[in-house]
C-alpha cells in the first residue's frame, strides 16, 4: 500500500485546490481498528473516492466496477490502491465465479482486521437524494459475521457525502459520519431468515445515510454542519 499513501498526499493536495472548503461531523464515530466496512452515497463519483480517503486513517479497499480495469495500466494501478473488482452479469459471462474469488478477498481483508469500502447504490445517486441501496454490502457483512459465528466484531460505518452545489468544482462539501452499525446485532435473525436479516441491514444503512446527507443549494455551509450535527444528537 506505499503507493496508496503516495497518493494521499496528492489527493489532499486536489482537495484544497478543488473544494472551498471540507468539514467532518462526527468523524470521532469512526473506529480506528478492527474489520470495518465503510460505506457512503455516491453524488460526485470518483471524487467521493478521494475525499473519504483522505478522511478517514486508515487504508481502504474499494470494491469497483469491473470495466475501470478493463485497460492493463489502469487496472494495475487500481490494484497497486488495493481496490477489488465486482463484475456485473452484463460486463462479463463469468461474472459468478468471478464475483466469488471477489466475495473470498473481501472476507480476507475483514477477517485481517483491515477496511473494505463500498457504494451500495451501486451507481451515483440522484440528485439530492440517496437512491436505493442494493443488497450487496448487507449479504457481504452479514456472511462474514456469519462465518466467525458472530464473534469477528464488524461494523458498517454509514458516511452521508453532501456537495453544496453540484458542479462540484470550488464547492464546500460535508461528511456526515453515523454511528457504526453492529453486524451481530443481525444475527439472531439472520439464523431464522437470511434474507429478512439482509434487507432490513440494507434498510437501516439507507436510513443511516439519509441522516447524514442533506442537500441544498442555497444554504450556506455552516448553517448545513449545525442541521447535521443536530441530527447527530438524535441517533445514528
Amino acid at each position: 500500500m506505499k503507493l496508496y499513501n503516495v497518493l494521499l498526499r496528492f489527493f489532499r493536495l486536489v482537495n484544497r485546490l478543488y473544494f472551498v472548503d471540507i468539514r467532518a461531523a462526527g468523524a470521532e464515530r469512526l473506529p480506528r481498528r478492527g474489520p470495518l466496512i465503510v460505506a457512503a452515497n455516491h453524488p460526485g463519483s470518483i471524487l467521493d473516492s478521494i475525499l473519504l480517503a483522505t478522511h478517514i486513517p486508515r487504508p481502504i479497499h474499494y470494491l469497483a466496477r469491473s470495466g475501470l480495469f478493463r485497460w492493463p495500466v489502469a487496472a494495475a494501478l487500481f490494484r497497486q490502491l488495493g481496490a477489488i473488482p465486482v463484475y456485473r452479469p452484463r460486463e462479463d459471462a463469468d461474472h459468478a465465479t468471478r464475483n466469488a474469488d471477489m466475495f473470498s478477498r473481501v472476507h480476507e481483508l475483514l477477517d485481517a482486521g483491515g477496511c473494505v469500502g463500498i457504494f451500495p447504490e451501486g451507481q451515483n445517486s440522484p440528485a439530492g437524494q440517496v437512491g436505493p441501496l442494493r443488497t450487496g454490502a448487507a449479504r457481504i457483512a452479514l456472511a462474514a459475521e456469519a462465518r466467525h459465528e458472530w464473534r469477528l466484531g464488524l461494523r458498517i460505518a454509514p458516511i452521508g457525502i453532501t456537495y453544496e452545489n453540484h458542479d462540484f468544482l470550488m464547492s464546500a462539501v460535508m461528511l456526515g459520519f453515523a454511528t457504526p452499525i453492529r453486524v451481530d446485532a443481525y444475527a439472531s435473525l439472520y439464523r431464522t431468515d437470511p434474507d429478512a436479516a439482509v434487507r432490513r441491514l440494507t434498510d437501516d444503512l439507507q436510513q443511516a445515510l439519509r441522516r447524514r446527507t442533506l442537500h441544498s443549494e442555497d444554504r450556506k455551509l455552516d448553517e448545513l454542519a449545525a442541521e447535521l450535527a443536530g441530527v447527530g444528537a438524535q441517533g445514528p
